[in-house]
């Protein structure tokens, strides 16, 4: 991670999506939304709140938008509402689980978005999601000051944060190899979005 930290990064992301076609940038949402979906299931399995075979759908339907299966448009407006009422509200429980299943409903709902009309924005709100997740596992987890003037340094350092921005990075760059998607080469990208998963016990 270069010296400009997060900031350098999301320009780097803008600046290589905006070079993509946008049903790469939509691939690029998916594999975000793909990343941090078993945290969802483990919020679900420790509070019995929420729905994860639906969020799970969900995430299906974005890989059938990007393989160009057919999904209406008012399909995935429902599912965009739909899913808003599953996402769980951090004033209502107090597990520490709760923020990574927020962001991994914020995840699925950005690249749902970008089924409907792919964009640079649902791109990066997807990948910003899955940085969040890491942000607070390590913040939490490390017991760190949350007002240390070196605390994005000090989490930018650790591995799990570390791999993450240089799995977006590499997507990235394969991304720009490919001027076209084929069934296969979707497949391949779905498989090495590896599960990003956060035990907090």
């Amino acid at each position: 991670m270069s010296a400009t930290g997060l900031d350098g990064h999301y320009r780097d992301l803008k600046r290589g999506l905006a070079a993509l076609p946008p049903r790469h940038q939509l691939l690029f949402a998916a594999s975000g939304a793909e990343v941090l979906k078993p945290n969802y299931r483990l919020f679900v399995a420790e509070t019995g709140w929420g729905n994860a075979d639906f969020v799970e759908l969900c995430i299906e339907k974005v890989w059938k938008c990007v393989s160009r299966q057919t999904v209406s448009s008012s399909e995935v407006s429902d599912l965009i509402e739909r899913s808003k009422k599953v996402a769980p509200d951090t004033e209502m429980f107090e597990q520490a689980s709760t923020s990574a299943a927020l962001n991994a409903v914020s995840a699925t709902v950005s690249a749902l978005k970008a089924c409907a009309s792919p964009s640079i924005e649902y791109a990066i709100d997807a990948a910003t999601a899955v940085i969040d997740t890491i942000w607070g596992y390590v913040q939490i987890h490390e017991e760190m000051d949350p007002n240390d003037p070196a605390l994005e340094k000090k989490i930018l350092r650790d591995p799990l944060m570390d791999g993450e921005l240089v799995r977006q990075r590499q997507l990235l760059q394969t991304l720009r190899t490919m001027p076209a998607l084929d069934a296969t080469t979707i497949e391949d990208i779905r498989q090495s979005s590896v599960a990003l998963v956060i035990r907090w016990k």
